[in-house]
């Protein structure tokens, strides 16, 4: 058998031969005081709540989808809401004030022609409308976050969309705010005084046209091609009539 020294056993570390000087020796410990707490739970009831908040759950059956507790919470009450239960109507309104202005854009859709008065002609080009739909995506991007300020949590549980059948038996897809606007207007047309009472509260200018604005524009349609195409005409006949005249 051969015996090496430690001079050369050092010499021979390399490649999956580490140094024996830097071995831990039988009953040595490197960290006697150990670790505080696992890294990965949160310090502070704060941050555990938060932390719980957004902690992805299975909603109502086993089919359900996967929400955090907090998106839940609020689609909860969107949902009791649009059903016309007046506390939950009640408990949104409270919940949406207290949150104060929201801090994502609110998108307003305009049709072409709308577009134009709302813009310059000149604006409206094929890039205007690329990058407009990129900021959309954007949007859609955002809003699906579940860390996002209670203002715009709410609001975008207020704008999801579902489909409903209504009263003529037509099925139609409209947003959870329109089903709750719905909601208040039968309460109201069957004389509740409650809904009656809080709606006379409502002021007209409330939570839901706060905050910054986007502006969608929607591409022409063949319609709406054809009343500019008649207006370039009525103009170039009155640019012509003017011109006659400007001559006799």
């Amino acid at each position: 058998m051969t015996h090496t020294t430690g001079v050369k056993a050092a010499s021979a570390a390399g490649y999956r031969t580490p140094p024996t000087e830097g071995k831990i020796k039988p009953g040595q410990i490197r960290n006697p005081k150990g670790r505080s707490g696992e890294r990965d739970e949160p310090t502070g009831l704060h941050r555990a709540i938060e932390a719980a908040l957004l902690k992805p759950i299975r909603g109502t059956g086993s089919r359900g989808p996967r929400l955090t507790p907090r998106r839940f919470g609020i689609r909860v009450i969107v949902g009791k809401a649009a059903k016309g239960e007046v506390k939950a109507i009640k408990d949104l309104l409270q919940i949406r004030e207290e949150a104060g202005t929201k801090r994502l854009a609110r998108w307003i859709k305009l049709s072409y022609l709308e577009g134009l008065r709302q813009f310059r002609k000149g604006e409206l080009t094929e890039e205007f409308f690329q990058e407009q739909a990129r900021k959309k995506a954007d949007h859609r991007k955002q809003i699906r976050r579940d860390d996002l300020a209670l203002s715009d949590l709410i609001d975008s549980e207020l704008n999801r969309r579902t489909t409903v059948i209504l009263d003529d038996g037509e099925r139609k897809r409209v947003s959870m705010l329109t089903l709750i606007a719905m909601a208040c207007a039968k309460q109201h047309a069957s004389g509740n005084s409650d809904i009656i009472r809080l709606l006379q509260k409502l002021e007209p200018n409330d939570w839901t046209m706060k905050g910054p604005v986007e502006y969608y524009v929607a591409l022409p349609t063949q319609e709406e091609l054809a009343i500019l195409e008649q207006r370039r005409k009525n103009r170039e006949e009155l640019d012509a009539s003017i011109r006659r005249v400007m001559r006799s």
